[in-house]
C-alpha cells in the first residue's frame, strides 16, 4: 500500500516534521536572545538583501569544552553552511519546489510501512522550511553553531575562502536536520537494494520481492506438512515478518501470507519460526 493511503504513514511524517521544525525555530530564537548577552532584534527591511549587515559584537559562548562547540551568532544570506550568499529569493523558490517534490516522493514512491524513509523526508522538509521561515520573516538565516573553534589546519593549509579553521562554517539545527534526513534516505535506498538482492538470490516464488518500498513474501511448501509456510527471513528486513505466523495456538498457526490460515495436519506440531 502506498504511503498516501496510510494514516500511520502520514502521522509519522507529520509528527516528525512538527517536532523537528519546532526544535529548529526554538533554538534559533533562544540563541539570538541569550548568546550575545542581550536580545538581538532583527529588522527585515535592514537585513534582507544586505549581506554587509553586521550583528552586535559578542565573544560567543563556549558550549562544549576543549574547543569542540561554540555558540556564535551569524546571519547567513546563502544556503546550508553559507553557500551561495545573496540569493535568498532563489533559495525560497527552490525550497518550495523541494517541499512539493518531497511530498510527491512520500505519497507515490514510499510504502505505508517505510517509516525510515518517512522520517528522513520529514527531517528534510523541516530543515528546508525552517530556513525558509527565517528568509521570509528575518531576511536571512539565523546560524549559531560553530564546530571546532580556534582549531587550525596543519601545515599552513586553508580553505578556498581563506579560513584556516578545521570547520569555518556556522550552522543551525535546520542544517543538521537536512543532512540527517538525506543520510536516512540514502540508508533506506540501500536497504531496499539489499532486499531486492536477497529476493533475487533466494529465487522467484520463494522469497521476498520489493514493491512500493516493502518486502512482499511469497510462501513455499513445507516438505513435512506439504502446506505453505513462510520462508525464514532475517529480522532486520522491514516487512519480512509479514508472512510469518503471528501466533501459534493449540491446533493452528495463522499467517498473513496471501490471507491464508495455516493449519498443520494432525500429529504435526506447528513451527513458530
Amino acid at each position: 500500500m502506498q504511503a498516501w493511503r496510510s494514516p500511520r504513514a502520514w502521522a509519522v511524517l507529520a509528527l516528525t516534521f512538527a517536532a523537528a521544525l519546532a526544535l529548529d525555530l526554538f533554538t534559533k530564537e533562544w540563541a539570538f536572545r541569550t548568546v550575545a548577552g542581550q536580545p538581538v532584534e532583527l529588522d527585515y527591511s535592514e537585513v534582507a538583501g544586505n549581506p554587509s549587515y553586521s550583528l552586535p559584537w559578542h565573544p560567543g559562548v563556549r558550549a562544549v569544552p576543549s574547543d569542540l562547540l561554540d555558540f556564535r551568532l551569524v546571519l547567513n544570506h546563502g544556503a546550508v553552511f553559507g553557500i551561495g550568499q545573496g540569493r535568498g529569493a532563489l533559495f525560497i523558490a527552490f525550497t518550495v519546489l523541494a517541499v512539493a517534490t518531497a511530498l510527491w516522493v512520500f505519497g507515490r514512491h514510499t510504502g505505508a510501512r517505510s517509516h525510515l524513509s518517512h522520517v528522513g523526508l520529514a527531517l528534510v522538509l523541516a530543515g528546508g522550511i525552517g530556513n525558509m521561515v527565517d528568509r521570509v520573516s528575518v531576511g536571512a538565516v539565523r546560524d549559531f553553531l560553530h564546530l571546532f573553534p580556534r582549531r587550525e589546519l596543519p601545515f599552513g593549509l586553508h580553505w578556498p575562502g581563506g579560513s584556516d579553521e578545521w570547520f569555518p562554517w556556522v550552522f543551525n539545527v535546520a542544517d543538521m536536520e537536512l543532512i540527517a534526513g538525506m543520510l536516512l534516505l540514502m540508508l533506506a535506498v540501500h536497504l531496499n537494494e539489499r532486499r531486492a538482492a536477497m529476493a533475487a538470490a533466494i529465487g522467484p516464488g520463494t522469497g521476498p520481492r520489493v514493491e512500493n518500498n516493502r518486502a512482499l513474501v511469497i510462501c513455499k511448501n513445507d516438505p513435512a506438512t506439504r502446506r505453505p509456510v513462510p520462508p525464514r527471513l532475517p529480522p532486520w528486513i522491514p516487512g519480512g515478518d509479514d508472512c510469518r505466523p503471528a501466533s501459534v495456538r493449540q491446533d493452528h498457526a495463522r499467517s498473513r501470507c496471501r490471507g491464508r490460515v495455516l493449519r498443520p495436519r494432525a500429529g504435526v506440531r506447528a513451527s513458530s519460526a
